[in-house]
């Protein structure tokens, strides 16, 4: 029973670690997705796909802009 017992704590400090994981900062990819998804509001299929390609190709210079 003891063996159960570590096991079932072993697996209780899981969700633990995945939830301070969440608290992480976004990278710079997901940076860009936000912003580039953000401009594509509106476009559908494969204008808003041309667009997504291009946006997050030349997401740094797009970014000095704002």
């Amino acid at each position: 029973m003891l063996g159960t017992a570590a096991h079932a704590a072993g697996t209780a400090e899981k969700p633990a670690a995945s939830a301070s994981g969440a608290k992480k900062p976004r990278s710079a990819q997901q940076e860009k997705m936000s912003s580039c998804s953000k401009q594509a509001k509106g476009k559908k299929g494969d204008e808003r796909r041309a667009f997504m390609s291009s946006c997050l190709s030349n997401a740094p210079a797009a970014s000095a802009q704002k």
